[in-house]
């Protein structure tokens, strides 16, 4: 028999924690789960080892109050003691400074929730976010901060029991569009305004690099609301008749006219164009999606194919590109929220959201997506949807 190494953090991960926890036990700031009766610790991750600079396993078994700093147990304690009264309810989170001589200036907003264990045990889950950036400058930082706050939220609600998970997703929901979308949406409006006062100006780079990292921003927290929303999209299913030859013609024709640096190919059905139910805003989110990854991860000198092939009850809709493809077992995985790929991904921007949008759309609108290599080189993205029948299309003028 093989010896386990004194701390060791996959073996921890695998075998020492309960398995609804081990992703949450990955997330990038301090978590540590405690005893929710005797208030030791049971485990804690690498994030909050390294805040106290040691081993998770040293503290296991030891009460919080022993390991934080003396001033911040019995703050500690309050918060652990609301959690548990609070039982599956939600507490106001607590923001402590972490002294100097242990972690120089650092302020932490923590919040706690009481969960089972996977035998019945009670538990305190503690989470840490880094806000010092947030006391320090609000407006400049309160776009990272909370912007890494809503993903590890994001994480948590993925892993935690479903009632808990639709609770976290509605938090994260209504933290994006209040506490984000209004300053990004004055920040682009007065970019954009600047940037056409600027266009003679020496420093108009300068400005349009800001209204182009505005708009990346925007892409995101538009990412980050479909993702979050499952129900969004499903309203939209079938509602209205999208006929998908005349947007794909007016999506190359614009994507020709912003990149006339690339070939951009459209091969147009046999038979008549093809319709579809859906939103036509998000159908076209998906098309814009699939072409700017095959844009980002092939050659500028090769051509981007979109193919629109009918058949007896659906389209599809395939983007092909001869890059440097991928590993055919990534195939699955490419679709997954913030999977960024193999080698061919490194130095590309992006956090891995535009596919999982893209399959996130399609199969609301009761299709399917696929990556695939193809023989000679290069990748094919697509997708498929049903076709309308005669009597799901409404006549014109009717309600």
């Amino acid at each position: 028999m093989t010896d386990t190494v004194p701390g060791d953090r996959s073996e921890r991960d695998e075998a020492h924690v309960p398995s609804f926890l081990r992703a949450a036990m990955k997330a990038p700031d301090p978590v540590v789960v405690l005893g929710a009766s005797d208030r030791t610790i049971r485990y804690a991750n690498e994030a909050f080892e390294a805040q106290l600079s040691t081993v998770a396993e040293r503290f296991e078994g030891r009460p919080l109050g022993s390991v934080v700093p003396d001033a911040l147990g019995p703050r500690f304690g309050h918060l652990i003691d609301r959690a548990v009264a609070a039982g599956d309810g939600q507490v106001p989170p607590l923001l402590v400074a972490w002294p100097r001589s242990i972690g120089a200036d650092r302020h932490w907003q923590c919040r706690a929730w009481q969960v089972l264990g996977d035998h019945g045990e009670e538990l305190v889950f503690l989470l840490a976010s880094d806000v010092t950036r947030l006391q320090s400058d609000r407006e400049r930082a309160s776009k990272a901060a909370d912007r890494a706050r809503a993903a590890n939220l994001e994480l948590l609600s993925a892993k935690l029991a479903a009632d808990e998970m639709a609770e976290m997703r509605a938090d994260i929901l209504t933290f994006v569009s209040h506490e984000l979308r209004t300053p990004l949406t004055v920040m682009l409006g007065m970019s954009r305004l600047l940037e056409k006062r600027m266009a003679a100006h020496p420093e108009h780079d300068m400005v349009a690099d800001i209204v182009a990292s505005a708009e990346d921003l925007d892409r995101l927290v538009s990412s980050m609301l479909l993702l979050a929303q499952p129900d969004l999209v499903g309203e939209a299913q079938a509602e209205h008749p999208v006929r998908l030859l005349p947007l794909m013609q007016e999506l190359i024709g614009r994507r020709r006219e912003l990149d006339p640096g690339r070939e951009y190919r459209l091969v147009e059905p046999s038979q008549a164009s093809p319709l579809v139910g859906g939103e036509q805003t998000l159908i076209e989110r998906v098309v814009v999606n699939l072409v700017a990854n095959a844009d980002k991860y092939s050659p500028r000198d090769r051509p981007i194919v979109v193919a629109l092939e009918s058949e007896t009850d659906a389209v599809n809709v395939r983007v092909l590109d001869e890059g440097s493809g991928f590993a055919p077992e990534e195939a699955d995985r490419l679709f997954e929220p913030f999977y960024r790929g193999g080698d061919q991904q490194a130095g590309q921007p992006g956090i891995g959201l535009g596919l999982a949008v893209c399959k996130h759309i399609v199969e609301a609108l009761g299709g399917r997506v696929w990556a695939r290599q193809r023989e000679r080189g290069g990748s094919e993205f697509g997708f498929r949807l049903p076709l309308l029948e005669a009597d799901q299309v409404a006549e014109p003028g009717s309600p």
